[in-house]
């Protein structure tokens, strides 16, 4: 009997119940609250929930998608540095943002100039 009411009204967000009165053996139809549903990932977009949700950056990640864009690498929320909404490890950032020369950017604190 479920299954057809399942199949005339095309999902499951209604159930099929008896009236509390024992005399009224007619079916009824209750509609079930929707619940929400996780918030996603910006790095995946796959649902996060409680027990392994991260926030960094302003976004919500799961704890194991929180990586530098570039290489990869895990990171620690306080410690990546942001380019473009995307996280990036201190080295990579280094090497693609900060000034080029002796080092491809990875010396950008070391470099003197006369």
């Amino acid at each position: 009997l479920s299954s057809g009411i399942n199949a005339e009204y095309g999902d499951s967000s209604h159930i099929l119940c008896q009236s509390a009165n024992l005399t009224d053996t007619t079916p009824h139809i209750v509609d079930m609250p929707r619940f929400q549903s996780a918030p996603k990932c910006f790095a995946c977009e796959k649902s996060v929930y409680a027990a392994e949700e991260l926030h960094a950056v302003g976004k919500l990640y799961h704890k194991t998608c929180f990586k530098c864009t570039n290489c990869g690498k895990k990171l620690t929320p306080g410690q990546e540095t942001v380019h473009d909404d995307a996280p990036y490890c201190k080295n990579c950032y280094g090497k693609k943002f900060g000034p080029k020369g002796v080092g491809g950017g990875a010396t950008a604190g070391c470099l003197q100039t006369e």
